[in-house]
């Protein structure tokens, strides 16, 4: 049987847009014959990369940091077929802590240098990555938002010898655990489309052309919800003082 990985960075974990999202679209991979684990990178220490170089050259392969969480993740990731990451966007890109973590995966990989089918140098491949799939959501009304974030992985993917099969992107994400019951329909619907693409992923590899037009549909008209999120911030706000500073 195939395994997929979860890593859930989002900084709320479990009561995260980003699970709603990662729930739905496993739902689809678990439908298609995957055994699916999830780990939120919230409950685990990673310290950032010190760039010492030495799992390139005197210990290979091994980090010079040994008392965090990054050895049991590498070890977790080792022995499966799909990579789903879920995490929300943070300034164009993913979350520090899902950075961070990539950025020790370093140790995993080679020195020596090879020209990939395009005739770009990148680093020889090092070990069977899986293949990826990115799930995020963002506050922004547009999924224009998240293309910085789309071309970096793909980039990443070649990187490590791997390509990103599947990817879902929502914007207006807070309407995911909103829980308005005028909304509740397009949400089912929209969650229901996430679940057939988890199983795309598996049966047929990717995400249909049709099927992806469908996932980039606005949950709610763009001026309706830049004006109910105007009203909720407005709402978290200390109202200010009708008079003078006593």
């Amino acid at each position: 049987m195939s395994r997929a990985l979860v890593i859930n960075a989002s900084p709320r974990g479990r009561q995260s847009n980003s699970r709603v999202l990662a729930d739905a679209f496993l739902q689809g991979m678990e439908a298609a014959g995957v055994d699916v684990q999830t780990l939120y990178l919230a409950d685990y220490t990673i310290k950032p990369c010190t760039g010492c170089f030495s799992c390139w050259g005197p210990t290979p392969h091994q980090c010079v940091i040994q008392d965090d969480d990054m050895l049991y993740l590498r070890g977790e990731l080792a022995a499966v077929d799909y990579l789903v990451l879920a995490f929300p966007l943070y300034v164009d890109s993913m979350p520090g802590p899902l950075k961070t973590f990539f950025d020790r995966f370093i140790a995993v990989g080679e020195p020596w240098f090879e020209q990939d089918p395009a005739g770009e140098t990148r680093h020889v491949d090092a070990l069977r990555a899986p293949k990826m799939v990115v799930l995020s959501n963002c506050g922004f009304p547009e999924n224009s938002h998240f293309e910085v974030l789309d071309k970096l992985f793909r980039r990443m993917a070649r990187n490590y010898h791997t390509e990103v099969i599947g990817a879902v992107y929502r914007s207006q994400g807070g309407l995911l655990r909103s829980g308005s019951p005028e909304l509740q329909p397009v949400i089912e619907q929209y969650l229901q489309n996430v679940t057939a693409a988890g199983r795309a992923v598996v049966a047929e590899g990717c995400i249909s052309d049709s099927l992806q037009q469908s996932l980039q549909q606005p949950l709610l008209d763009k001026f309706q919800y830049l004006e109910a999120a105007t009203q909720s911030f407005a709402t978290q706000r200390p109202k200010a003082s009708s008079g003078p500073a006593t």
